[in-house]
């Protein structure tokens, strides 16, 4: 299995920092919060979630 470690690795952090926060699915506001926090764009993060949550799977 090739995963991008540092893209699974992202996803995992901003994950587990968004479900302290609210619940499964960021929503915008979540995302907005988020990239202002950790100076990153919203889609990034939106990526970064997805591809640790399609990669938790296998």
């Amino acid at each position: 299995m090739h995963c991008d470690t540092k893209l699974f690795k992202k996803g995992e952090l901003l994950h587990k920092t968004l479900n302290r926060k609210v619940g499964e699915q960021p929503t915008d506001s979540n995302l907005k919060e988020l990239s202002r926090l950790m100076g990153l764009q919203p889609s990034y993060i939106y990526q970064a979630i997805r591809y640790y949550i399609a990669n938790l799977r296998r």
